[in-house]
This record gives structure tokens, C-alpha cells and sequence, in this order.
């Protein structure tokens, strides 16, 4: 494609270039149709160095004209051969944790908390799997690992963040970040379970409009905990009155449409379903338990380093070992 848009340019100009060249080349008095003979035969020296100076001046004209395009051509080209797996985000390296922020307690306390509504989308992707979402993650067991191990490098960097002279207030901080960490870590858990079930048994349509409403459900709790004011939830407010886990069980048990051996199953994901709610509101209560930005703003009244804005998106340096745990 670079060499086409290049030659068709190059065809439109062709008599104008020609003309050029062959001005060019008379400033030195070399005539690509003037015959010299040897032995005899008449030979065209000049043609050789008409056709190296031509296809050079063209490399050259051919790259001035395509260089404005080398980013749209490496946006296309990069996409050659390339899966929608590929661009399914890798939880598992984070992505705002820096080695450099651990002595900072303003600017890594930020980081921490990005990182924090980072696990949790990496959770919420859950939801996705078990729906089929274009764009989701194949393999549950997978992302399962990559939300793991962002959980353990959160609660490693956490960890370090227990400094000398921190107040009461400040050491409380802390601990409730590492305890939201720990259960956003069950949430995923929970969450994992659900998608490895939904993924695994085969179920019929009435089973299915069943546990569609239990998911939705569970989407609409994962709203409240996601996104703050302002932001753009999974799900609008008010989408949709999703009857309770309770009355869900109940209508999957007296349906005639629903197979005993779905019954069974159905009835356990709506278990772990009711149990993933129970961890929403238990991540929404340790939030509420300290009051972070009160705590923030005493330390930065005290002369320390204000919060950084936009914490480092690097993670942890290439080559460098996570924290110990």
C-alpha cells in the first residue's frame, strides 16, 4: 500500500519528472540518448545513471509525501493479524503503583486508591464473561489469575505504606484501604465462581431469563460501588426494578419451563449471587468507615507534599521485583 500511493502520485507527475530529470542531469552534460560506440556498438552510458538518480529522487519523493500518514499506517498495520484477545486489558501489572510514590504518603495513597477502582473494574469483567460481551475475556480462569495478583501487589504496596510519625487517623487509613483491597479480592472471588458456573452449564432459555435478571441485578450493586458522581455506570439508574435474590429463587423453582437440574444450579448462583451483594455493601461500609479525604487534607495542611494529581502510570520499573509480601 505504501509503494501503490507512492507509484500512483508518481504516475500523475511522470512527463512533469521527466522533464526535471532530464534538465537535472544536463547541468553536468550527461544525455541518456546520446550513443557512444565501442568496438563498433553503440552503447548508452548515460542510461545507468538516469534510472539510479530516477528510483532514488523516487524513495525520496515517496517517503516526503507518505511521512504526514506513518502514524495511520502503523495504526493499521498493527492490527494486522492481531485478536480481540490481544486487547483485553492485562490486569494483572498494575499500572499506577511506582516504587518511587512508597515515601511519599500523598502522592502514593492516590496511586493506591486508583489501583484499588482498578481490581474492581478487573471484578466487574466477571459480569462480562458470564454474558458473552464481545470484547470480554475468554477464559475466566485467566483473568481470575491476573485479578489475583493485582490484589497481592496492592496489598504489598500497601503494606509499606505503615511509615514512622504517621497519626492514628493516618495508620487508619491505611488499614481500611488494604481491608477494601482484601474485599474487592473476595468480591472477584465471588464474582469468578459465578462466571466459571454460567460459562460452564448449559441452560435453557427460561433458565437463562432467570439468571439474566439475577446478573442484571448484580450489575445495578456493582454500579453503586464503581462509579462515583459524574461517572458514566455500567448500567443507568433506574434501567430496570430487578425482583429480589429471594423472589428470584422462587420463580426459578416454580417455573414448569425450568429442568430440575437447572433448578438445582440456578439456585445456587443465585446463592453466590446474594452472597456477592452481602460483599458490595461490606465494600461500601469500609469506605464510609473513614472519612479519607478529611485525613488527607490534615496531612497536607501539616507541611507534607500534596497529593499528586496524576500518579505514575509506569507500575513497577522493567526488571525491578515486586515488593515482598
Amino acid at each position: 500500500a505504501f509503494n501503490f500511493i507512492g507509484v500512483s502520485v508518481v504516475l500523475a507527475l511522470f512527463f512533469p519528472a521527466i522533464w526535471l530529470l532530464k534538465t537535472t542531469l544536463g547541468f553536468w552534460g550527461i544525455d541518456p540518448g546520446a550513443a557512444v560506440m565501442i568496438n563498433g556498438s553503440a552503447t548508452y552510458p548515460g542510461v545507468p545513471i538516469v534510472i539510479g538518480v530516477f528510483s532514488i529522487a523516487f524513495n525520496i519523493f515517496n517517503v516526503l509525501i507518505l511521512f504526514p500518514f506513518v502514524n495511520v499506517f502503523d495504526q493499521v498495520l498493527s492490527r494486522v493479524g492481531r485478536s480481540s484477545e490481544e486487547d483485553v486489558e492485562d490486569y494483572s501489572i498494575p499500572r499506577y503503583l511506582d516504587r518511587k510514590l512508597i515515601d511519599d504518603f500523598n502522592a502514593a495513597l492516590p496511586a493506591v486508591e486508583q489501583e484499588a477502582h482498578r481490581q474492581l473494574q478487573a471484578g466487574a469483567v466477571f459480569l462480562d464473561i458470564a454474558r458473552g460481551k464481545p470484547g470480554a475475556p475468554k477464559d475466566p480462569v485467566e483473568h481470575h489469575a491476573a485479578t489475583d495478583q493485582l490484589g497481592r501487589e496492592i496489598r504489598s504496596f500497601s503494606a509499606h505504606l505503615f511509615q514512622d510519625g504517621l497519626s492514628k487517623d493516618q495508620l487508619d487509613l491505611v488499614a481500611s484501604l488494604i481491608e477494601e483491597v482484601d474485599f474487592t479480592s473476595a468480591l472477584s472471588e465471588s464474582l469468578y465462581q459465578i462466571a466459571r458456573r454460567v460459562k460452564r452449564e448449559p441452560f435453557s432459555d427460561a433458565a437463562r431469563d432467570v439468571l439474566a435478571l439475577g446478573l442484571e441485578r448484580l450489575d445495578q450493586g456493582m454500579n453503586t460501588v464503581l462509579f462515583v458522581d459524574g461517572a458514566q455506570p455500567r448500567m443507568p439508574a433506574g434501567h430496570s426494578v430487578v425482583p429480589g435474590v429471594e423472589e428470584l429463587r422462587w420463580k426459578a423453582l416454580q417455573s414448569r419451563d425450568v429442568a430440575a437440574g437447572e433448578k438445582g444450579a440456578l439456585v445456587a448462583l443465585l446463592g453466590s449471587i446474594e452472597r456477592a451483594e452481602g460483599l458490595i455493601e461490606r465494600l461500601r461500609a469500609e469506605r464510609a468507615s473513614v472519612d479519607r479525604s478529611a485525613i488527607m487534607r490534615q496531612r497536607a495542611a501539616a507541611g507534607e507534599t500534596p497529593p499528586a494529581q496524576t500518579p505514575s502510570s509506569t507500575g513497577f520499573a522493567p526488571g525491578e521485583a515486586p515488593l515482598p509480601a
